[in-house]
């Protein structure tokens, strides 16, 4: 495969929560949520950004994407003293989508809502996705909206009940009836989606977190969303907006 543009953009808040690599023949993007409990209990430069980048310095090529992950969760979480004091959703929690050119095959993982958008040489577009998180991403931006709305409450007591509604959210990770997402708990990997793909039949690959394509109405749909030029002029537009999320892709052509 050969990489034909590639990038990660920090968005409106401190520091940039995505990471993306290149190892060998494998290609990853992650999208680290950002923190709503207290993100200083190991780092004074954040718990998310210092695991993120551990994760990257961990996540190796060695076996296949199952266990290389897992072991690089493993391996970041000794970097975290006593993390087994802490709940799951109080630690770092992240999306992954991973392409991997196995020979005659194209190995893909997907976990929480990032993005792999295939084009096939006969044209149509496939998009990978992994839209169980919706249902509360939805609850949640309802409740945001009531208690924005809510006259009887002060600026304080908004501020307030938005960062409870969020960690409400946060608190439904990995849960029954809550959204499948990677965290420092190595079994949360068995819950993404992993496909294999006939890598003759592909033209081209875009993987990216959802600062870049947030909603399924966005995903692409024709073989032009796979122009450099088009992915490009795309960036350019999310970088001019002052309110946006981190933003990382990575366009493969086969």
């Amino acid at each position: 495969m050969k990489v034909l543009s590639s990038g990660s953009y920090k968005g409106f808040r401190k520091y940039n929560g995505d990471i993306y690599n290149i190892v060998d023949n494998l290609y990853y993007v992650m999208d680290g949520s950002t923190a709503v409990f207290d993100d200083n209990k190991f780092s004074s430069k954040g718990d998310l950004f210092v695991y993120m980048q551990n994760l990257k310095k961990y996540f190796k090529n060695n076996n296949n994407i199952f266990k290389d992950l897992e072991k690089a969760i493993l391996l970041s979480n000794r970097e975290f003293k006593n993390i087994d004091k802490y709940h799951e959703y109080e630690l770092p929690t992240y999306t992954i989508a991973i392409v991997k050119d196995c020979s005659s095959i194209i190995e893909t993982f997907i976990l929480c809502d990032a993005l792999i958008s295939i084009l096939y040489k006969d044209g149509h577009v496939e998009n990978i996705i992994d839209n169980r998180i919706d249902k509360v991403k939805e609850e949640c931006r309802r409740n945001k909206y009531k208690i924005k709305n809510d006259a009887n409450l002060s600026s304080k007591e908004k501020l307030e009940k938005l960062l409870l509604n969020e960690q409400i959210t946060r608190m439904k990770v990995n849960v029954k009836g809550g959204f499948p997402v990677g965290s420092t708990k190595p079994e949360s990997i068995s819950q993404g989606f992993f496909k294999k793909i006939d890598k003759k039949l592909v033209d081209r690959i875009l993987i990216c977190t959802d600062g870049f394509y947030d909603s399924e109405e966005e995903y692409p749909k024709s073989s032009s969303e796979f122009a450099v030029e088009y992915v490009l002029n795309r960036v350019d537009d999310k970088l001019k907006k002052e309110k946006r999320d981190d933003l990382t892709y990575v366009l493969l052509e086969i």
